[in-house]
């Protein structure tokens, strides 16, 4: 009698510690991972003014959002820069979220809108002499994430070649 209950001790330590180790195990919170594999961007729309000294462009870059975590997570918010000679060409504040299922990659895209005038009138001029050309420019984004009712913020930083605008 004596042996079989240190035998159902045994066992349900045992289980105790299988089952608190596979919630550590599937609960711990993982790495969520944020990048871009777009190193040439078109700019969906661009143009420029009468004189030539200004030009507009509308640029749509896509980051990869990689969940290896066994629960989902949110992507709650991202806000991005692009910069060139650490001025700011363009920012936005993207608050549309997206789920991320757990073990799973999915593709959220960002919209911006760059204006190149004043004192980047050099890109100005060659992008109008250079159609084919492509000038490389700073893209800051930095994402917040939400899980188990925690906020995470992640930044990226990636240099990005931007193609210059046909004209006609």
């Amino acid at each position: 009698m004596f042996l079989h209950r240190k035998l159902y001790v045994a066992i349900s330590v045992t289980l105790c510690f299988m089952v608190a180790g596979m919630l550590v195990f599937f609960l711990f919170p993982r790495s969520i991972n944020i990048h871009c594999s777009q190193p040439t961007i078109v700019p969906l729309v661009a143009g420029y003014n009468e004189n030539h000294t200004a030009m507009y462009m509308t640029l749509l870059n896509m980051y990869n959002v990689t969940n290896e975590n066994f629960y989902q997570v949110r992507l709650t918010s991202v806000e991005a820069n692009i910069l060139l000679n650490q001025r700011i060409l363009a920012s936005v504040s993207n608050t549309s979220s997206m789920t991320v299922s757990m073990r799973s990659t999915e593709l959220y895209y960002v919209r911006l809108n760059a204006t190149f005038n004043s004192d980047l009138d050099y890109i100005v001029r060659y992008c109008w002499n250079y159609q084919d050309g492509i000038f490389l420019v700073q893209f800051q984004a930095m994402a917040t994430f939400s899980y188990f009712q925690k906020l995470e913020q992640m930044t990226l930083i990636t240099y990005q070649y931007i193609r210059c605008p046909k004209h006609h």
